[in-house]
Protein backbone atom coordinates (compact mmCIF):
# COMPACT_ATOMS: atom_id res chain seq x y z
CA UNK A 1 0.00 0.00 0.00
CA UNK A 2 1.28 3.43 -0.89
CA UNK A 3 2.79 5.25 2.08
CA UNK A 4 1.25 8.59 2.87
CA UNK A 5 3.47 11.64 2.71
CA UNK A 6 5.42 12.32 5.90
CA UNK A 7 4.85 15.61 7.68
CA UNK A 8 6.84 17.11 10.53
CA UNK A 9 5.13 16.92 13.91
CA UNK A 10 4.86 20.69 14.15
CA UNK A 11 3.38 21.03 10.67
CA UNK A 12 0.87 18.26 11.33
CA UNK A 13 -0.17 19.86 14.60
CA UNK A 14 -0.78 23.16 12.84
CA UNK A 15 -2.99 21.52 10.25
CA UNK A 16 -4.91 19.39 12.75
CA UNK A 17 -5.58 22.39 14.97
CA UNK A 18 -7.48 24.13 12.19
CA UNK A 19 -9.97 21.28 11.79
CA UNK A 20 -9.37 21.29 8.06
CA UNK A 21 -6.81 19.98 5.59
CA UNK A 22 -4.29 21.50 3.22
CA UNK A 23 -6.70 22.24 0.38
CA UNK A 24 -6.72 26.00 1.05
CA UNK A 25 -2.98 26.08 0.44
CA UNK A 26 -3.36 24.59 -3.03
CA UNK A 27 -5.20 27.55 -4.52
CA UNK A 28 -3.12 29.91 -6.68
CA UNK A 29 -4.20 32.96 -4.65
CA UNK A 30 -3.61 31.42 -1.22
CA UNK A 31 -2.52 33.64 1.66
CA UNK A 32 -0.26 33.49 4.66
CA UNK A 33 -1.36 30.12 6.02
CA UNK A 34 -0.34 28.45 2.79
CA UNK A 35 3.08 30.10 2.91
CA UNK A 36 3.52 29.03 6.53
CA UNK A 37 3.21 25.38 5.55
CA UNK A 38 4.92 25.59 2.18
CA UNK A 39 7.86 23.52 3.36
CA UNK A 40 5.59 20.80 4.72
CA UNK A 41 3.49 20.86 1.57
CA UNK A 42 6.56 20.31 -0.56
CA UNK A 43 6.74 16.75 0.74
CA UNK A 44 3.27 16.13 -0.61
CA UNK A 45 3.11 18.29 -3.70
CA UNK A 46 5.25 16.99 -6.56
CA UNK A 47 5.25 17.41 -10.30
CA UNK A 48 2.78 15.01 -11.86
CA UNK A 49 1.29 14.39 -15.25
CA UNK A 50 -2.12 15.90 -15.88
CA UNK A 51 -2.89 13.08 -18.30
CA UNK A 52 -5.75 10.85 -17.14
CA UNK A 53 -4.60 7.24 -16.99
CA UNK A 54 -7.75 5.65 -15.65
CA UNK A 55 -10.40 5.19 -18.33
CA UNK A 56 -14.03 5.29 -17.14
CA UNK A 57 -15.52 1.88 -16.50
CA UNK A 58 -19.05 0.56 -16.29
CA UNK A 59 -18.73 0.75 -12.50
CA UNK A 60 -18.53 4.53 -12.62
CA UNK A 61 -21.63 6.68 -12.86
CA UNK A 62 -21.26 9.75 -15.07
CA UNK A 63 -23.33 12.80 -14.17
CA UNK A 64 -24.49 15.50 -16.63
CA UNK A 65 -21.67 17.78 -15.43
CA UNK A 66 -19.03 15.25 -16.46
CA UNK A 67 -18.22 14.08 -12.93
CA UNK A 68 -17.76 10.33 -12.58
CA UNK A 69 -18.06 8.38 -9.34
CA UNK A 70 -18.15 4.85 -8.02
CA UNK A 71 -19.63 3.82 -4.66
CA UNK A 72 -17.00 1.57 -3.08
CA UNK A 73 -18.77 1.10 0.25
CA UNK A 74 -22.39 1.82 1.10
CA UNK A 75 -23.20 4.16 3.97
CA UNK A 76 -26.22 4.48 6.23
CA UNK A 77 -28.63 7.12 7.40
CA UNK A 78 -29.66 10.28 5.57
CA UNK A 79 -28.23 11.40 2.25
CA UNK A 80 -26.19 14.60 2.51
CA UNK A 81 -27.70 17.73 0.97
CA UNK A 82 -26.49 21.19 0.01
CA UNK A 83 -25.95 23.21 3.18
CA UNK A 84 -25.08 20.21 5.36
CA UNK A 85 -22.01 20.44 7.58
CA UNK A 86 -20.03 17.23 7.14
CA UNK A 87 -16.59 15.75 7.69
CA UNK A 88 -14.90 13.92 4.83
CA UNK A 89 -11.73 11.85 4.67
CA UNK A 90 -9.88 12.63 1.42
CA UNK A 91 -7.00 11.17 -0.55
CA UNK A 92 -6.57 13.07 -3.83
CA UNK A 93 -4.31 12.09 -6.72
CA UNK A 94 -3.14 13.19 -10.15
CA UNK A 95 -2.88 10.65 -12.96
CA UNK A 96 -4.89 7.84 -11.36
CA UNK A 97 -6.11 6.36 -8.10
CA UNK A 98 -3.75 5.06 -5.43
CA UNK A 99 -0.44 3.65 -6.63
CA UNK A 100 -1.27 4.59 -10.22
CA UNK A 101 -1.28 8.26 -9.33
CA UNK A 102 0.59 10.98 -7.46
CA UNK A 103 -0.84 11.99 -4.09
CA UNK A 104 -1.20 15.77 -3.79
CA UNK A 105 -3.69 16.15 -0.93
CA UNK A 106 -4.65 13.94 2.00
CA UNK A 107 -6.37 14.21 5.36
CA UNK A 108 -4.08 11.43 6.60
CA UNK A 109 -0.65 11.95 8.08
CA UNK A 110 2.20 9.79 9.34
CA UNK A 111 4.23 11.10 12.27
CA UNK A 112 7.54 9.38 13.06
CA UNK A 113 8.14 8.51 16.73
CA UNK A 114 10.81 6.68 18.72
CA UNK A 115 13.59 7.83 16.45
CA UNK A 116 11.64 6.99 13.33
CA UNK A 117 11.34 3.29 14.15
CA UNK A 118 7.56 3.56 14.41
CA UNK A 119 4.92 5.65 12.73
CA UNK A 120 1.71 7.08 14.15
CA UNK A 121 -1.16 7.33 11.73
CA UNK A 122 -3.42 10.35 12.11
CA UNK A 123 -6.54 11.00 10.07
CA UNK A 124 -8.27 14.33 10.46
CA UNK A 125 -11.39 14.41 8.25
CA UNK A 126 -11.92 17.78 6.63
CA UNK A 127 -14.92 19.86 7.68
CA UNK A 128 -17.01 21.05 4.73
CA UNK A 129 -20.30 22.80 4.10
CA UNK A 130 -21.73 21.18 0.99
CA UNK A 131 -22.38 23.78 -1.69
CA UNK A 132 -19.91 26.30 -0.27
CA UNK A 133 -17.96 28.40 -2.77
CA UNK A 134 -14.84 27.50 -0.75
CA UNK A 135 -15.04 23.96 -2.17
CA UNK A 136 -14.20 22.80 -5.67
CA UNK A 137 -17.38 22.43 -7.71
CA UNK A 138 -16.65 18.77 -8.35
CA UNK A 139 -16.26 18.00 -4.65
CA UNK A 140 -19.52 19.78 -3.80
CA UNK A 141 -21.25 17.53 -6.31
CA UNK A 142 -19.39 14.42 -5.13
CA UNK A 143 -20.34 14.97 -1.48
CA UNK A 144 -24.01 15.51 -2.27
CA UNK A 145 -26.00 12.34 -1.66
CA UNK A 146 -23.34 10.60 0.41
CA UNK A 147 -24.26 8.84 3.65
CA UNK A 148 -22.13 8.39 6.76
CA UNK A 149 -19.74 5.51 6.21
CA UNK A 150 -20.02 5.72 2.43
CA UNK A 151 -16.82 5.57 0.41
CA UNK A 152 -16.53 6.82 -3.16
CA UNK A 153 -13.98 7.02 -5.91
CA UNK A 154 -14.49 10.17 -7.94
CA UNK A 155 -13.00 11.48 -11.17
CA UNK A 156 -13.25 15.26 -11.26
CA UNK A 157 -12.77 16.82 -14.73
CA UNK A 158 -10.67 20.01 -14.96
CA UNK A 159 -13.67 22.29 -15.35
CA UNK A 160 -15.00 21.09 -11.97
CA UNK A 161 -11.56 21.14 -10.34
CA UNK A 162 -8.69 23.62 -10.61
CA UNK A 163 -9.42 24.38 -14.27
CA UNK A 164 -7.11 26.22 -16.66
CA UNK A 165 -5.18 27.95 -13.88
CA UNK A 166 -4.28 24.84 -11.93
CA UNK A 167 -3.13 25.06 -8.34
CA UNK A 168 -0.01 24.61 -6.24
CA UNK A 169 1.39 21.28 -7.42
CA UNK A 170 -1.65 20.78 -9.68
CA UNK A 171 -0.97 21.44 -13.39
CA UNK A 172 -3.59 23.27 -15.49
CA UNK A 173 -6.36 21.14 -16.96
CA UNK A 174 -5.76 18.28 -14.50
CA UNK A 175 -8.28 15.54 -13.86
CA UNK A 176 -8.45 14.84 -10.12
CA UNK A 177 -8.78 11.31 -8.76
CA UNK A 178 -10.40 11.41 -5.34
CA UNK A 179 -10.96 8.65 -2.78
CA UNK A 180 -13.33 9.92 -0.11
CA UNK A 181 -15.36 8.75 2.88
CA UNK A 182 -18.08 10.66 4.71
CA UNK A 183 -17.52 10.15 8.43
CA UNK A 184 -19.97 12.63 9.98
CA UNK A 185 -23.07 14.64 9.16
CA UNK A 186 -24.09 17.34 11.64
CA UNK A 187 -27.72 17.28 10.53
CA UNK A 188 -28.19 13.67 11.62
CA UNK A 189 -25.48 13.55 14.27
CA UNK A 190 -24.27 10.25 12.85
CA UNK A 191 -20.59 9.40 12.74
CA UNK A 192 -17.72 11.05 14.60
CA UNK A 193 -17.22 14.79 14.54
CA UNK A 194 -13.57 15.26 15.46
CA UNK A 195 -11.59 12.62 13.58
CA UNK A 196 -10.59 9.00 13.89
CA UNK A 197 -8.47 7.67 16.75
CA UNK A 198 -4.70 7.79 16.47
CA UNK A 199 -3.21 4.33 16.03
CA UNK A 200 0.38 3.06 15.85
CA UNK A 201 1.62 0.85 13.04
CA UNK A 202 4.93 -0.28 11.59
Amino acid sequence: RRSRALCGVAACAAVLATGCGLRAFLLPSGGGRRAALASAGAAVLGAASARAEDAPSSQFIKTPSGLQYQIVQEGKGIAAESGDLVRIDFDEYLGGFGEKGKLFFTTGYEIPIEGGTKMWKVRKPEKNIIGSDANLKGLNEAMTGMKVGEKRKVMVPPELGFGAKGGVGVPPQSTLYVEMEMVWNARSGEGYATGSPISPFQ
